[in-house]
């Protein structure tokens, strides 16, 4: 009987197993299976061939004839590559097994360029055997034998293992602790055939323990369904985070449309209102007038009231689900039977002078709309205060620098800066200490919102439409005011003058629109020829910033039709349309009629306000 020079009756007693394995895997798989599973059918082939081939050169070893070196060689060699395939596809297993951060990264490419070395010292070991050689049928051991036997395999090992590690979270406690014994009993045999007992066959016996831990734990049906249960959920979380998403991106596009839709409903009721209340103060003693007047507010309120029933029924995401009805179609039957209640209501800011003892009180108004600026200026104005005007925050802050006011009315929506960011800035620079800053806004306020306007700085908040009465219980709050009643006569001979000077003006409707006070219509012409309109529509006309070049002209459209200038008020209503729809070849043909227009009107306003100044007014 031969004597064997290895011991491989551990290999030898395992390859049954793993040809069961084999056979049990695609009887299993077939062509199905995951990823995962068809990666591990791959390792248990690979192991399976490894085994017998070093099984079989360790058979062919024990034959010392030197005529069948070559065939020691080939053997060596190919159990050699078996067991670095083995090892590779153990990389490649756990490496599927995770998921991702092996394929295509710098470590995976790294591992090839080690597949590429260790065939090259394969090659080269042919021609020098400075790994291995055959003497007369003896293996002969050179310097390279434990690297390409057993360093290039055992790297790989350990880098498969390091794989597993680092999905140790996922495992099951009966997972982890089988993983513990395997990944230690595959080491240790490893360590006993290079250093303790080379003779006896062990690393394709280690391989094998390896797939059937692996089956028994890992890769029986019921984890696969897991697995698969798993990749399922985890889709159903990506398609639910992208709906989330997506209901998220229409829950904000939601609230900006209603905040932009309740501001640009809220500023033409603002000046339906505030013109209304001014037309009551002025004509108290026609009583014709006043009934009209006040049937205007009733409606005017009455459409407010609706809209904002409207915009709370449209924002409450949970009106379906909480069958909320809607509000109804019309209130203004209701509210045209309550108007003798709201006549003899409205507030008379002239009876608001001085007390004896302060010096003279400044406000500062900051608002991006003129119409909103003049409403409220005309309101005030017969205070006696002195009045500022800025166009957004910014403005402000550079006013505050400079100017010492007593109370400061600041819008919230402005561009550029707008007035809570001001308020931020102005606080943490100390430029508005003890003075009371009042927040503006056309958007509807909730307790929450008013706290946080609070918390900012803001002392109190009026809304839009202005409430007469609000606005002068906050004068009366936080000025040194009372009130006393004073009349102003109005000639009308003045008008004569401003109508022969200001012909170019429809001079009725200046004379309504400010109320026969032909100081505060000279003071407008004044401040409004020194606009600088054209160079801001310019600017943003040549960046192709409709969305700025419209807010403009609606501000340029607003003072036309406040001093009478209906030529340049059609133009600018025409322009906006235009900017609107983005027309930009319309637009390149209006845009130097307009400012021609704007121009033009100004310089006749120019030339006429040196008339006036020149003596010829009066």
């Amino acid at each position: 009987m031969m004597q064997l020079d290895y011991n491989i009756f551990f290999e030898a007693a395992v390859l049954p197993i793993d040809i069961m394995i084999c056979i049990f895997l695609y009887v299993k798989y077939g062509r199905q299976g995951t990823e995962i599973n068809k990666y591990f059918r791959r390792y248990s082939v690979v192991t399976m061939i490894a085994t017998a081939l070093d099984v079989t050169s360790a058979v062919v070893s024990s034959i010392h004839l030197a005529s069948i070196d070559w065939l020691h060689m080939i053997l060596v060699i190919a159990v050699q590559f078996g067991k670095y395939a083995t090892a590779l596809y153990f990389v490649v297993y756990t490496a599927s097994f995770i998921g991702q951060g092996y394929f295509g990264s710098k470590i995976e490419k790294f591992n090839f360029f080690l597949n590429v070395v260790f065939i090259v010292l394969q090659i080269q070991n042919i021609f020098t055997g400075n790994a291995f050689s055959f003497v007369d049928g003896v293996l002969v051991k050179g310097p390279l034998w434990v690297l390409l036997a057993f360093g290039f395999s055992l790297y790989f090992v350990v880098f498969g293992i390091l794989f597993l590690l680092r999905y140790r979270k996922n495992y099951r406690k009966e997972q982890t602790m089988a993983l513990a014994i395997g990944i230690i009993t595959v080491l240790s045999l490893f360590a006993l055939q290079i250093f303790v007992i080379p003779n006896v066959l062990l690393t394709g016996f280690a391989s094998s323990v390896g797939i059937i831990l692996f089956l028994l734990t890992f890769e029986t049906p019921d984890y696969s369904a897991l697995l698969k249960a798993m990749e399922e959920l985890k889709a159903s979380r990506e398609r639910e985070k992208i709906e989330r998403e997506k209901a998220d991106e229409a829950n904000r596009s939601k609230n900006k449309f209603l905040s932009q839709m309740s501001h640009e409903i809220r500023t033409p009721i603002n000046a339906i209102l505030g013109y209304d209340d001014l037309i009551l103060n002025a004509e108290k003693d026609n009583r014709e007038v006043i009934d009209y007047a006040e049937r205007i507010k009733t409606s005017a309120t009455g459409l407010l009231d609706f809209f904002t029933s409207v915009i709370d029924y449209v924002s409450d995401s949970d009106a379906l689900d909480k069958e909320m009805a809607p509000p109804p179609v019309s209130k203004f039957k209701e509210m045209s039977q309550a108007v003798e209640n709201l006549k003899g209501k409205g507030v008379r800011f002239d009876r608001l002078v001085l007390k004896k003892g302060y010096p003279e009180q400044r406000i500062l108004i900051v608002d991006d709309n003129d119409m909103n600026v003049d409403l409220l200026v005309r309101m005030l104005r017969p205070a006696g205060i002195r009045m500022d005007v800025g166009e957004n925050g910014k403005e402000a802050i550079d006013m505050l620098r400079h100017t010492r006011y007593n109370i400061i009315f600041m819008d919230h929506m402005m561009p550029v800066m707008d007035g809570v960011e001001a308020m931020e800035i102005m606080k943490a620079t100390h430029l508005c200490d003890g003075v009371p800053v009042v927040m503006m806004t056309a958007a509807n306020i909730t307790d929450e919102e008013r706290e946080k306007y609070m918390h900012t700085g803001f002392v109190e908040y009026i809304s839009k439409p202005f409430e007469e009465e609000r606005i002068y219980d906050i004068m009366l709050r936080f000025l040194p005011l009372e009130e006393k009643v004073e009349e102003k006569d109005i000639t009308e001979d003045i008008w004569l003058s401003i109508s022969s000077i200001f012909s170019f003006l429809d001079t009725e409707m200046v004379r309504r629109n400010f109320e026969g006070d032909e100081d505060f219509f000279l003071s407008v012409l004044s401040e409004l020829s020194l606009r600088d309109y054209p160079q801001r529509l310019s600017a943003a006309y040549g960046k192709k910033d409709f969305y700025r070049y419209s807010c403009i002209l609606q501000a340029v459209r607003e003072n036309a039709e406040l001093i009478g200038a209906k030529d340049l008020a059609t133009v600018a209503k025409t322009s906006r349309n235009l900017a609107e729809a983005s027309d930009s070849n319309s637009l390149s043909i209006v845009h130097p009629q307009l400012l021609n227009a704007y121009q033009g009107l100004t310089a006749r306003i120019k030339s006429s306000l040196k008339k006036v100044r020149g003596g010829s007014f009066r």
